[in-house]
């Protein structure tokens, strides 16, 4: 057997029974608030896996430009190799040529009389 309740105040004068979410937050069902947050996370959440992905994607691409320069490293040293082998000579060039400019004709007239 169960008992019966009688409530006698009308039910617009009733005193709310329930906690924050219990009718609603400023008139909309709670259903309604418990979509919008959990569409709100949800777009939070893809947001961060995008730039997540973002991130990754960067990661993934300098690693492959850096194992290219590492590649590129024997390459760079023959390279520097010959160019200081070039500096030497232009060097040795300079200091030669004001040299050969001065002595041409003596070196003419050298070589006519031999």
């Amino acid at each position: 057997m169960s008992m019966i309740k009688i409530n006698l105040v009308p039910e617009l004068e009733r005193k709310d029974k329930g906690g924050f979410l219990n009718g609603g937050v400023g008139g909309y069902p709670q259903e309604i608030i418990a979509g919008v947050l959990v569409a709100v996370f949800g777009l939070l959440l893809m947001i961060h896996a995008v730039f997540g992905g973002i991130a990754f994607w960067k990661i993934i691409e300098r690693n492959i430009l850096q194992a290219r320069w590492n590649s590129l490293a024997a390459d760079k040293k023959m390279v520097d190799e010959v160019s200081d082998r070039i500096r030497v000579i232009q060097m040795k060039m300079a200091a030669v040529r004001p040299i050969m400019a001065a002595n041409s004709i003596l070196w003419s007239g050298f070589l006519k009389d031999v």
